[in-house]
């Protein structure tokens, strides 16, 4: 597998000035985004990627003779989604609040009907031990209180769930952080690098 980390990223051109604009919609009003838009500047920012650099490194990690029931929250356009569902031992629930985003991956073929789910990872309506992996990649600058979120994964992960935190470069965490929030929540770390954490329940 083709190493990532954060050096991986230098190579992009400094961000435009629309690329800011949406940038900011993104991160303060993401409401007022078409799925265009969106899907447009993270692909332009390397999105799909950081994708595969996911996908390569959980390909690595999982038992490729188990069956993980996922959830993918905050998916968006579906261009994580589109990746995760090459492995064929995931089972994905793609979970984003905006239908129309949904729609979109949909229609482009990222997301099937069957595993698009309308809702926000903020407040899961997922029943406990649902799950056998949660991740997300654009998660970090959504999560509106960090604590309730990992109340959130320890409740609806099962028995030696697993969470995978990827993050590209971002203000909002640290690897120091999220280790310390693990270890508040009894969150074991299985593996670390310089963009993401993965830990078992």
């Amino acid at each position: 597998m083709k190493e990532y980390s954060h050096s991986s990223r230098e190579g992009l051109s400094p961000r435009t000035p629309e690329q800011n604009e949406v940038r900011a919609k993104i991160e303060h009003q993401i409401e007022t985004i078409s799925p265009e838009e969106y899907d447009k500047f993270a692909l332009e920012r390397r999105r799909d990627e950081f994708a595969i650099a996911c996908k390569d490194l959980l390909a690595q990690e999982l038992d490729p003779s188990k069956l993980y029931e996922t959830l993918e929250v905050g998916a968006g356009t579906g261009i994580s989604t589109n990746r995760l569902n090459e492995l064929s031992n995931l089972m994905v629930t793609a979970l984003e609040k905006r239908k129309d985003f949904l729609d979109y991956g949909i229609k482009h073929g990222k997301i099937t009907k069957e595993q698009a789910t309308i809702g926000d990872f903020n407040h899961l309506s997922f029943n406990d031990n649902s799950f056998d992996l949660y991740t997300g990649i654009a998660i970090l600058n959504q999560r509106n209180d960090v604590n309730k979120f990992y109340e959130e994964v320890v409740r609806v992960l099962r028995k030696d769930g697993l969470l995978f935190i990827p993050w590209t470069k971002t203000r909002a965490t640290s690897i120091e952080r999220e280790k310390a929030f693990f270890q508040q929540f009894s969150i074991t770390v299985v593996k670390e690098g310089d963009w993401f954490l993965l830990g078992k329940k």
